[in-house]
């Protein structure tokens, strides 16, 4: 049970995150219209969205579950129409309605989650109102790379083994691949601090073994100094920024003195010079993977994260406008496996890599400028997942082909837009057919009632879908003008510096 209330609680959160995209629209929509009437409304909502959120924070901080009588259940609001509101912003008010009950029922349903996953009970509601979990397979491509990387490196030490059978033979191989995992694991891993390491405590291990180690000749010495150093070791780098260099500098201190520990020690300082230089060898071996090729740093990826996430906002697009028919096409789940993966964990990585950045080697980029685009880039997430999200309820419901036709069209052009590097300027006049289409549409729209229908035999439910997913079009376009102008005046080029130049 309580496996499924997490799942819940991960399905709960994708469907906030496209209410959030909702509630923006309807905001921008109204920024000009007049609600002081509407006001101590929205703000008991706000205030109940608070409550359950601090309701949740404590279950999470305490671990321990209210009481079924503490959780509340909220009653839906509903937002006045009045007659001298034109058409327009009367939908936008319908539009705001619907978002805020939801949220409200999102965060209830996010409360029971919690409390069902921390005690462990059944939910006392109707479980069919609840997300149903949606199963995504997709692969990272910098987990790809990761692993590519890790092949050949892996390739390379066997390679040098087999053909050079330097000192330490397949030991240099288990470390190598040990090192090899560690280092490319690690987040944006300095590798030329990385190097220093290898240097510094090469260095150190020589000098012990050169004058300490030749006057020990009893077990108990051996292993006196073996305690000792590496005592000093993780006592002197005891900070958790030091993990990488008290890990290397114990297992060169291991490998480099291992014929030390044998029944008949053996003290040659040739063999520990050789040992390391093998040992360096592997682990120069990994810093040039590292780097060539998808090269791990943080510049780097975030150029990657950004063109993936402009091939994975194209290709959703048009999954999300494809028929069925398209849909089942062989190849649809191949692509899917590189293209179905959020696209905020995309845009997460940037920001991530933006942040590791040492903007100071750069000083044709301004780094403002970039956390600006990140930011841009999280509402363009946003308005997209509103935008599919809305075309769906819309596309299930409406009768209207021509329509439909022409809100396909748009997202479609959108897409292509996406996919090409300098195809942001197609939006100028992408934004005015969107105007003009947004303008050809309500004009058939005319919401007298909540409980009339609507001129031209629309339902209520279906211009309100439709005016959904005319919203979510007009707002992603200006989103993405407005990420096109953030774009032109960042110097990206600036960014792909050569390896050895920094």
């Amino acid at each position: 049970m309580k496996k499924k209330s997490w799942q819940y609680i991960i399905e709960i959160g994708d469907q906030w995150a496209i209410a959030i995209g909702h509630l923006t629209e309807a905001i921008d929509l109204l920024k000009e219209a007049n609600l002081d009437d509407e006001k101590s409304k929205i703000d008991s909502i706000f205030m109940y969205l608070l409550h359950n959120f601090k309701q949740c924070e404590a279950i999470v901080k305490t671990e321990k579950s209210p009481n079924k009588r503490q959780i509340t259940c909220f009653q839906y609001i509903k937002l006045g129409l009045h007659p001298e509101t034109d058409m327009h912003t009367q939908g936008a008010l319908l539009l705001l309605e619907r978002q805020l009950n939801n949220m409200a029922k999102l965060s209830d349903e996010l409360v029971l989650a919690f409390y069902s996953a921390y005690s462990g009970d059944r939910w006392y509601r109707d479980e069919q109102s609840l997300p149903k979990p949606i199963k995504r397979w997709s692969l990272d491509t910098e987990r790809l790379i990761a692993s590519f990387k890790i092949m050949l490196i892996v390739s390379s030490l066997v390679f040098i083994w087999y053909y050079y059978n330097p000192p330490g033979g397949s030991l240099m191989i288990a470390l190598g691949s040990i090192f090899g995992l560690t280092f490319i694991g690690l987040p944006f891993a300095n590798m030329k601090t990385i190097l220093a390491y290898i240097v510094g405590w090469s260095g150190f291990v020589l000098l012990e073994y050169i004058f300490i180690i030749p006057f020990l000749d009893q077990p108990y010495q051996i292993a006196l100094f073996y305690f000792f150093s590496t005592f000093f070791i993780w006592f002197k780098f005891s900070g958790p920024k030091y993990l990488v260099s008290r890990v290397m500098g114990t297992m060169i201190l291991i490998i480099s003195t291992k014929s030390v520990m044998c029944l008949t020690p053996v003290y040659d300082p040739k063999l520990a010079i050789s040992i390391l230089v093998s040992l360096s060898i592997g682990l120069l071996l990994i810093i040039f993977f590292n780097d060539f090729p998808f090269s791990a740093q943080p510049e780097r990826v975030m150029l990657r994260r950004l063109q993936m996430l402009k091939n994975v906002l194209a290709w959703q697009l048009r999954y999300a406008v494809a028929t069925i028919q398209e849909r089942r096409r062989w190849w649809m789940p191949i692509v899917g496996l590189l293209y179905n993966i959020r696209p905020i964990k995309l845009v997460m990585g940037a920001d991530n890599a933006a942040k590791a950045i040492k903007w100071k080697n750069f000083p044709e980029v301004s780094e403002d400028q970039a956390h600006v685009i990140i930011q841009r880039l999280y509402l363009l997430v946003l308005r997209i997942n509103s935008l599919k999200d809305g075309y769906a309820k819309w596309r299930l419901n409406t009768k209207d082909d021509l329509a439909q036709s022409m809100v396909k069209d748009s997202i479609l052009r959108i897409a292509t837009a996406l996919e090409h590097t300098d195809g942001y300027q197609n939006l100028l006049v992408l934004e005015q057919e969107m105007l003009s289409l947004y303008n050809d549409v309500h004009r058939r729209i005319h919401l007298i009632d909540r409980q009339v229908e609507i001129e031209g035999d629309i339902s209520l439910e279906e211009a309100l879908n439709l005016h959904r997913a005319l919203a979510s079009l007009g707002l992603l376009v200006n989103e993405l003008k407005i990420l096109s102008e953030a774009m032109a005046e960042f110097d990206f080029k600036a960014l792909e510096i050569q390896y050895f130049t920094v």
